[in-house]
């Protein structure tokens, strides 16, 4: 009997490859039993670095590999892009391929002749789609197996680094179909080394590493996991910089920091950055602030009559941003800093330090979204309603 909600469970699903040498046989535990279950409707994210396992379980959850022990369990039907090109044959047309992943998806004839022209819309293929494949260039090739995988409706899509197929405007039609799928109830796996695709697409995530799950949870409470665990995360260090021309130290970052590592929604914040100048300069500071879904950039200077802070002594300075209220969403954003003298970067730190937005009034703030895609930002315009005379 189907669990109700799910639409995947993994099992304690083990795998392991036999390597020959000359020095004999040696056993790779490419995955150790891992379990956990997906839900209807529910996005999981899957990281690791090259050689955790991701691959394996990916091909194992698609039925190309089989566990040595455990089991997978699908409640429904599912598509795997592992490989855009798997499942086409080369002598085949276009539309003939259509036909055929149709046909193996359990659709009627009759039922692809409505499905094919819109798969062949999607794919832009034009008059090559009555071609053989094998004369397709290879943007051609991807973006009709693209358009072929997703099209057809399933319960489950399985990814894997599939959002570089084509150009940017077709990436961004792909984004846009996924997004679709996920309004009309599909459920997605997705694996990326795009940590900035993770937090855009999925609510859950795990971390694999030598065939285990190292951390599962909350997607961005998970990156941030595999940010500590890879070594991506700086911590507070004092930072020389020297100008390429002169060896003499000018500016030393000290240190930085936020007002608060965590606010309400209707606070504002501050992040200020200590200096030791110790060549006076013309000097642009630059706040750099991240959700991997969208980036803010502001600096110390736009808008502002004198153009740039100009210190004529040394000293310690410190110099800080006011973040206004009622401006960013919920999360966890991450703050940076850039110096410049306004011919070069002096100094750049991306990500060394994090806040988190929370609210009190959690019923306003939860729906800040369309179509399951949140937004970074939530400011609070001011609107003014008039009643214009017939």
């Amino acid at each position: 009997m189907t669990p109700q909600g799910k639409i995947l469970e993994v099992d304690a699903v083990s795998k392991r490859f036999q390597l020959q040498h000359a020095e004999g046989r040696e056993y790779i535990d490419a995955l150790s039993p891992i379990s956990f279950a997906l839900g209807r409707g529910e996005t999981l994210g899957i990281m690791g670095r090259n050689g955790s396992g991701k691959s394996t379980l990916l091909k194992i959850l698609s039925g190309i590999l089989k566990p040595d022990s455990g089991q997978v369990r699908i409640y429904g039907t599912f598509a795997a892009i592992l490989d855009l090109g798997f499942g086409m044959v080369p002598e085949f047309s276009g539309r003939e391929n259509i036909y055929l992943a149709g046909s193996m998806a359990g659709y009627s004839r009759q039922q692809m002749r409505t499905m094919a022209d819109e798969i062949i819309d999607f794919a832009e293929i034009g008059d090559f789609i009555d071609q053989p494949v094998r004369h397709y260039s290879n943007g051609m090739y991807l973006r009709l197996a693209f358009a072929i995988k997703t099209l057809l409706q399933v319960d489950l899509l399985i990814l894997d680094e599939i959002m570089t197929v084509g150009d940017i405007r077709f990436q961004d039609k792909c984004k846009l179909k996924i997004q679709q799928l996920l309004r009309q109830g599909t459920s997605l796996i997705i694996v990326s080394h795009s940590l900035r695709e993770l937090a855009e697409y999925t609510q859950r995530a795990l971390i694999l590493d030598q065939g285990a799950i190292v951390a599962e949870g909350e997607t961005m409470a998970v990156i941030d996991t595999y940010e500590t665990l890879s070594g991506l995360k700086r911590q507070k260090e004092d930072v020389s910089v020297n100008f390429a021309s002169d060896p003499d130290q000018c500016i030393t970052v000290l240190d930085y920091w936020v007002s608060s590592h965590q606010a309400q929604i209707e606070e504002s914040m501050t992040a200020t950055i200590r200096l030791r100048v110790n060549r006076p300069g013309t000097y642009n500071l630059m706040i750099y602030i991240s959700d991997f879904s969208s980036v803010l950039l502001s600096d110390s200077f736009s808008y502002r009559v004198t153009p740039e802070y100009s210190i004529s002594a040394e000293g310690i300075y410190e110099c800080s941003c006011q973040i206004p209220a009622n401006f960013f969403n919920v999360g966890t954003f991450y703050v940076g800093f850039i110096i410049s003298d306004g011919h070069r970067s002096l100094y750049e730190n991306m990500r060394c330090l994090s806040f988190e937005i929370a609210s009190s009034y959690h019923a306003w703030v939860t729906p800040w979204s369309m179509h399951d895609k949140k937004f970074s930002l939530k400011p609070s315009f001011d609107w003014h309603l008039q009643q214009l005379k017939e």
